[in-house]
């Protein structure tokens, strides 16, 4: 059975019934009273593993739900919230856990956005000592399908090489990063979150149109947080002694008099920005120009000016812990962004490896492809220079 949401709107039935993501990449939340999650080869490979734990609810929170609601977490970095009426049509659902998300990602929690794919139906089930949350068969998503194999034990010997290979994170510290991401929110009000959780995941998975654009919607968000809490307020700059009609409102609302690119000079000159972040923004400024008006395709270099010039613009209102968690994310993304041609060729696997070898991260030897094992029969040089036919 596939689950779709037929014209965008969802069923109800059960109150246990419920919407269910999964965190990207795949985790393990741990509880107080869990063990952290090792098994040995041979548990992964006869799938001799504790399948109803990542089931299992290890933490529930208040994010903001209707009727004091709570959303759930599970072992295996699910989230569930009630299907109730909030989240239809199931593009809030969308909107609502990649706000979640959000606040973990500028709290230091690095994860990326999920989309209606990503979205399963799912039900409570009540065990004797636990709380368990079941998902149907999900959509096509590789990450939500993953999940679901592993907690039915139907995933193939690869798929099962995540239970050896993930990040944990206690509930505890997860909640602090979104507690710290709420109090970023609230401080930046007309910074919608979101756009800069789309933007880190298009940044990591190489798509710069969606990541320049995602990031400089926030970057013109945060520009009109910190000019109205500068400039227009007058906090940072020069007032009349007499009150001029209209002015301050021409401050806050004249984007036409003030756009961006002249607020960024004068935030500039008066000394609120470096020179660094005028640099960054106003290469991204240009990029995102020639993207919108001439449809030019940005480079990985520019994304990354709007990132860092964005991130320096939050660094004006934030205190020096806070801004070493939200900069130390850059570790995060650049590890993420391992680009597959520097990776270097991958060599070889011989036919008789042995099958428990983790060295290449198999269980079973690999059949090998014609020719694989035979020398090329050209020069490298001549490899791939002339078209295919």
């Amino acid at each position: 059975m596939m689950v779709r949401f037929e014209n965008n709107q969802m069923r109800f039935g059960s109150p246990h019934d419920c919407l269910v993501t999964f965190i990207r990449p795949f985790s393990i939340i741990l509880s107080s009273k869990d063990l952290p999650l090792c098994l040995s080869s041979e548990q992964i490979s006869s799938r001799q593993y504790d399948y109803a734990c990542l089931h299992k609810m290890v933490m529930s929170g208040n994010v903001g739900i209707d009727g004091n609601r709570l959303m759930l977490f599970c072992y295996d970095g699910a989230l569930a919230i009630p299907k109730i009426e909030q989240f239809n049509p199931i593009s809030r659902a969308v909107l609502f856990f990649n706000e979640k998300l959000a606040e973990a990602l500028i709290g230091g929690f690095y994860c990326e956005a999920v989309s209606v794919e990503d979205i399963t139906p799912g039900f409570l089930v009540q065990g004797p000592d636990e709380l368990y949350v079941r998902i149907a068969e999900p959509n096509p998503a590789s990450l939500t399908q993953l999940c679901f194999r592993l907690r039915v034990k139907m995933a193939d010997e690869h798929e099962l090489l995540r239970l050896c290979s993930f990040r944990q994170v206690l509930n505890k510290d997860l909640w602090t990063c979104m507690e710290r991401g709420k109090r970023f929110r609230e401080r930046f009000p007309r910074v919608s979150l979101v756009y800069v959780l789309r933007g880190v995941s298009a940044l990591v998975r190489h798509d710069w149109v969606l990541a320049l654009s995602s990031l400089w919607i926030a970057v013109e968000q945060a520009v009109s947080q910190l000019w109205n809490d500068t400039i227009a307020s007058g906090k940072k700059s020069r007032t009349p002694d007499r009150d001029i009609p209209g002015r301050r409102n021409s401050l806050r609302k004249d984007t036409r008099a003030w756009s961006t690119s002249a607020r960024l000079e004068n935030l500039y000159q008066l000394g609120i920005i470096s020179d660094s972040t005028h640099c960054n923004l106003a290469i991204a400024r240009k990029a995102r120009n020639d993207l919108s008006h001439d449809g030019q395709f940005p480079s990985q270099s520019i994304v990354e000016h709007a990132y860092r010039g964005l991130i320096d613009l939050f660094r004006v209102s934030l205190d020096l812990e806070e801004y070493s968690i939200l900069s130390g994310l850059e570790k995060y993304i650049n590890f993420t962004m391992a680009d597959i041609y520097t990776m270097g060729a991958v060599p070889p696997i011989p036919i008789d490896e042995a099958a428990s070898d983790f060295a290449h991260s198999w269980f079973y030897p690999i059949p090998s492809l014609p020719g694989e094992h035979a020398k090329p029969s050209v020069p490298d040089s001549d490899l791939g220079s002339e078209p295919s036919t």
